[in-house]
C-alpha cells in the first residue's frame, strides 16, 4: 500500500467512512468501493459525512486495525456532545 497517499487521510476521514458505510447500508466494501468512484455518489459522501479525502475499502481495512480504542475516545465524545446539542437545538425551536 502507498503509505503517503494513507498519511494524506485523516484518521476522522476514516472514521466518518465507516459511519457512511453503516448508515447507508452497504451490503459490502466492495460496493463502497464502486460508489466512492461515481462523481455524485462521491459528492454525497463527501457533503453529507464531511469526509475530505475517502478512502478506498483496502486503505480502511489496513488504517482501521491501527488505532488503540482509547485513541478514539475523544471522536465518540466530541460526536456525542454534538449530537445532543443538535437535538437540543431542535427542541428549543419547536418550543418557539
Amino acid at each position: 500500500m502507498d503509505l503517503t497517499y494513507q498519511a494524506k487521510i485523516s484518521l476522522a476521514n476514516f472514521i466518518l467512512s465507516g459511519l457512511a458505510i453503516f448508515s447507508l447500508k452497504y451490503p459490502s466494501l466492495l460496493q463502497y468501493d464502486e460508489d466512492r468512484s461515481n462523481p455524485i455518489r462521491r459528492y454525497n459522501l463527501k457533503s453529507l459525512f464531511h469526509i475530505d479525502e475517502i478512502p478506498s475499502d483496502t486503505t480502511m481495512r489496513e488504517r482501521l486495525d491501527e488505532p488503540d480504542p482509547s485513541e478514539l475516545r475523544p471522536l465518540y465524545t466530541q460526536a456525542s456532545n454534538s449530537r445532543k446539542w443538535g437535538i437540543s437545538d431542535r427542541t428549543a425551536r419547536n418550543n418557539d
